[in-house]
């Protein structure tokens, strides 16, 4: 394919982006109970009468103001159209990995090469599953604030002194604005270190990622207690100092295996995990190629980015974001100084991990549709005003997505999940329509 050079035609990438990210603009529904959540707390006439997060709460839990207040709007504006609500998504998806491009040619990374890089990384499977559930605002906002920050620490190299002085001002201001998306955003500041590669001034640039990383100290001061309180956590963020090992063999595993979580790789047969291992060396194999550091640097980038959930007692998807265009990036910067047959074996590897985002793309979009006729017909149900509705899953539906979806919706009250020994009212088939249980 011969690939546009970022810098002299990014509207061709761009609509490469968007075109192999179709499906994820035109998907009919939802993924889970987030945005029907947040949904429900914008269904007001009046976009002032939005119920708006404030700025200075910092003892929250999830200090997310930016985010929050951001997705609010956005529900607002876009909810009863989902594609429009998909095709945001997407977009922001897609400028990440321009700026992801941009980032790889300001390093001297040939054009074809940092094109390909945006690409893979688009495919990517925790990618399509951030750019597919518009859960994931926070994810999306945070690495457009640090790449962006990233490039410009890059530009930093042939500033003048007055250029130069802006930068300094504009660097911290988008760690902050990442801190006020996410509590991730504390890691940007290593993701910045990227900008040492090939920098013409170390020095100038080292100060520069000092810089940055004073909104980063300041953060953790004031809110590292809070983050770390099990009393405050959702159980979605129990943490122990046990989890690390697994959780990030978990992560590392998880892009070469058919399935849509990471929190299942593990549970895996053992022949699919010798497999996937097998695909994580030949990567590591491919780097190695470039010199010893080459694969220490891709892991030790990797587990850093990953730091603040390995603690975590489950793996998501989406906590993989950041460490992918680490990965991404550091394979694209590897691939012009490898022979012909290690970029042979790497390209397979790379060949798997977009078949996995290709699957995880059909089942997000899979789910969407299933959420839209269970929506349909609840709110058809809902509509004669009963007194509670008991709905439980048919033998051919998955129960995990009814759950996601019935969860805490306030606009789906009094339906519910049926609980251990009761009947149900009706049950949600493999499609998500809902049929009367038999009497």
């Amino acid at each position: 394919m011969n690939l546009p050079a970022p810098t002299q035609r990014w509207p061709a990438l761009l609509l490469i982006l968007l075109a192999l990210q179709a499906p994820l603009i035109l998907n009919p529904g939802w993924f889970s109970h987030d945005e029907l959540q947040w949904a429900a707390r914008a269904a007001v006439t009046h976009f002032g009468d939005l119920p708006w997060l404030g700025w200075t709460d910092v003892h929250a839990f999830q200090f997310r103001p930016l985010t929050f207040n951001l997705w609010l709007a956005i529900s607002w504006l876009c909810f009863d159209r989902p594609w429009q609500m998909h095709a945001l998504f997407v977009l922001l998806g897609s400028l990440n990995a321009l700026l992801l491009a941009s980032v790889l040619r300001a390093a001297q990374i040939p054009a074809h090469t940092a094109s390909a890089g945006a690409i893979v990384f688009c495919l990517s499977p925790s990618v399509v599953y951030v750019h597919a559930w518009v859960g994931t605002l926070a994810d999306l906002l945070v690495m457009l604030a640090g790449l962006a920050a990233l490039r410009l620490l890059q530009a930093s190299a042939k500033a003048s002194r007055g250029r130069l002085l802006a930068i300094a001002i504009a660097l911290p201001a988008l760690i902050v604005a990442a801190l006020l998306c996410k509590e991730s955003a504390v890691v940007l500041p290593v993701l910045l270190l990227a900008a040492l590669y090939r920098h013409p001034h170390p020095r100038r640039a080292w100060a520069l990622i000092g810089l940055a990383a004073l909104p980063v100290l300041v953060y953790l001061t004031l809110r590292l207690g809070i983050l770390l309180d099990p009393a405050r956590a959702h159980s979605g963020y129990a943490w122990s100092l046990r989890n690390p090992p697994a959780r990030l063999t978990e992560y590392l595993l998880y892009p070469f295996l058919p399935i849509l979580e990471p929190s299942a790789t593990l549970g895996k047969p053992l022949p699919w995990l010798l497999l996937a291992a097998t695909c994580l060396a030949l990567v590591l194999g491919a780097l190695a190629q470039r010199g010893w550091r080459w694969p220490f640097i891709w892991l030790g980038a990797i587990a850093v980015l990953f730091a603040p959930v390995l603690i975590l007692a489950t793996s998501y998807a989406q906590y993989a974001y950041l460490a992918s265009a680490a990965a991404v990036g550091i394979a694209a910067a590897a691939w012009p100084g490898l022979s012909r047959k290690t970029r042979i074996v790497l390209g397979g590897v790379i060949a798997i991990v977009i078949a996995h985002g290709v699957l995880v793309m059909a089942a997000m979009v899979r789910v969407g549709m299933i959420e839209r006729n269970f929506s349909a017909d609840l709110h058809a149900l809902l509509a004669s005003d009963p007194p509670l509705l008991v709905i439980a899953a048919a033998n051919d539906a998955k129960p995990w997505i009814l759950q996601r979806l019935l969860h805490d919706v306030p606009q789906y009250r009094p339906a519910r999940l049926v609980q251990s020994g009761e009947r149900p009212d009706f049950f949600m088939q493999a499609d998500g329509h809902l049929v009367p249980a038999m009497p």
